[in-house]
């Protein structure tokens, strides 16, 4: 089955023929929805090729299945490598996918299933604590149930309660800091890609201490000129402390009451800017907010 993300990206026309839409995320889902596997796979490949890292594996496992879907094995163990390549981990998800069922009968299945279980033994043996990815993924659990909680109980028409997702924040910044003052802003070697993300996500709700989100944003910036930090990552928590600072963010993923955006500076070229650090135009992202938190009221 697909894996969702929140990508965007470009295809291309040829010279004789009118320009193709822009390949995205939400136009590979609804070509696989229509069933029609091989253009599914097309997309998912042109998404795959500039998105950022974090999300590129579940872009290549997608563009996969559709191979699968479409009876073409050779293309589907290429997209299965490249995801691999990518950083996927999903063993057990993938051994199980009803898309890939047509693979499980090649003799080429076992040798990937292998080749998969070893770049993911050799990613984890890189991290340098992986004691702090285990510690960084269970505040991240405890951080999505609580706020998943709130949200499911808004969009249900009541007041919500944000006590759990308050107290898990405390405990988190506790952690954090910490962190900081010990081994300096944990990045991709300390603790592999979806640790620094797990980290990432983590201090984007530290709200309650905007000082040490603006320390954190310094030390990121340093290290995203290294590939330790994902520069959209970065661009988030840029606009979660400029808007704090009651200042104009630049990429406009912060929003207010009613789904509207905070301010932005050169908000006519705020796209140009999104699409440069990885991602979608505003009007996606005004679209996801609704999928997640359902229209504005």
């Amino acid at each position: 089955m697909l894996r969702f993300s929140w990508v965007v990206l470009l295809g291309c026309g040829h010279a004789s023929e009118p320009p193709k839409p822009a390949a995205t995320h939400a136009s590979a889902v609804a070509a696989y929805d229509a069933k029609n596997y091989p253009l599914c796979a097309e997309q998912f490949t042109a998404t795959a090729k500039t998105v950022e890292k974090l999300v590129r594996p579940d872009e290549f496992y997608s563009a996969a299945c559709c191979h699968a879907l479409a009876g073409k094995p050779d293309l589907a163990f290429a997209s299965l490598d490249e995801a691999a390549s990518s950083g996927f981990k999903d063993l057990d998800g993938l051994s199980k996918d009803p898309d890939l069922i047509l693979l499980h009968a090649d003799p080429r299945w076992t040798s990937a299933l292998d080749r998969i279980r070893a770049q993911i033994a050799a990613r984890e043996a890189a991290i340098k604590d992986p004691a702090l990815r285990r510690e960084l993924a269970d505040l991240v659990k405890k951080d999505q149930a609580a706020r998943m909680a709130y949200n499911a109980a808004v969009r249900a028409g009541g007041k919500g309660d944000f006590s759990a997702a308050d107290t898990a924040d405390a405990a988190t910044l506790i952690v954090l800091h910490r962190v900081v003052a010990v081994s300096g802003w944990p990045g991709t070697t300390m603790v592999g890609e979806e640790g620094a993300h797990d980290a990432w996500l983590l201090v984007q709700h530290m709200d309650k201490d905007p000082a040490f989100q603006k320390q954190v944003l310094g030390l990121m910036k340093e290290l995203v000129k290294t590939g330790e930090v994902e520069e959209v990552e970065y661009a988030y928590l840029y606009d979660r402390v400029a808007v704090a600072e009651h200042r104009k963010q630049l990429y406009g993923t912060q929003f207010g009451p009613h789904q509207q955006p905070q301010p932005i500076e050169d908000e006519a070229n705020v796209d140009a800017r999104r699409k440069a650090v990885g991602l979608g135009t505003m009007d996606e992202y005004r679209a996801q907010m609704q999928k997640i938190y359902g229209a504005p009221k």
